[in-house]
């Protein structure tokens, strides 16, 4: 009797936080996983491939950088060509500016937009082309909490987020008929360090600098304090994997996939509340 062939899933962004640990959750379940990332010779490749063996994971890395198409045509052909398919990608690749929008060269405005919003959709264009000939696959977006509220020095980065739920909404529709499923996980606060992992901009404007600094810090204080507030306990990364697999292992897949429920709460709260009551809560962080 035929083993029965595993699905495949590309995921993007997997050299370090969600992505790695995404990768690693479709590969322990028995999916033949491709790992992306910029650099495969970065630790966290080596960390991926050295699990991979050590547990006898279905797991490969692929150089894959989607802010370049050529890069992601010899990745989707890689693929291809080993699998023959791509069932599910998960866009998860992604970076954060934070800080005054016009404090932002637009260099800096386009890298963040090339990578969070083009690169989805040079994937998106990609790995269509396949599922569309098999009449089946799944694509899911990692977008964030904050796509769907604002507050100060976070503008450029929660705009690609939101622009991105727009496109996953839209593409919902459009793609349906092709047996296409598009879908969005959105975490809310986690456990990570926030102030590490940020991009600022190359030059601050002075009139920024003292304010800019404090909302950093209350913000980052802000997100600490949730885990003992009613919103509940900050999200771990296994949360958001997991959520990530649901909605890749369901047969029919939902629109969103919260997790946290500040994740939840937030989406509801702007939406009902008028935007005076917000901007006077966000005015206590700046």
């Amino acid at each position: 009797m035929k083993s029965k062939t595993p699905k495949t899933v590309l995921v993007t962004g997997c050299s370090t936080g969600l992505g790695f640990t995404i990768a690693l959750s479709f590969a322990r379940q028995g999916w033949l996983t491709f790992a992306s990332m910029r650099n495969l010779n970065c630790e966290g490749s080596q960390s991926l491939l050295s699990i991979a063996k050590k547990e006898k994971l279905l797991l490969k890395t692929v150089q894959l950088d989607v802010t370049k198409q050529s890069s992601i045509d010899a990745a989707i052909n890689e693929i291809l060509k080993t699998s023959g398919k791509i069932d599910v990608l998960v866009n998860n690749a992604g970076v954060g500016y934070y800080g005054p929008i016009e404090s932002f060269s637009d260099d800096e405005v386009y890298e963040q937009f090339n990578t969070n919003v083009f690169g989805v959709l040079r994937l998106i264009r990609s790995v269509t082309v396949p599922m569309r000939r098999r009449k089946s696959g799944l694509v899911i977006n990692i977008s964030a909490g904050i796509a769907n509220f604002t507050v100060p020095f976070c503008g450029l980065y929660s705009s690609t987020k939101t622009t991105l739920e727009s496109l996953t909404e839209t593409l919902r529709y459009e793609l349906a008929p092709s047996g296409i499923h598009v879908s969005l996980v959105v975490p809310g606060a986690y456990s990570t360090n926030f102030t590490s992992n940020i991009h600022r901009p190359a030059t601050l404007l002075v009139e920024y600098k003292t304010r800019y600094q404090k909302f950093i810090e209350n913000y980052y204080q802000y997100r600490q304090k949730i885990s003992n507030s009613f919103i509940g306990k900050l999200s771990q990364p296994d949360d958001v994997s997991r959520a990530v697999l649901k909605c890749a292992t369901s047969a029919k897949p939902k629109m969103r996939y919260f997790v946290g429920f500040d994740s939840i709460f937030y989406f509801i709260l702007r939406r009902i509340t008028p935007f005076s009551w917000w901007e006077f809560f966000v005015s206590r962080l700046n």
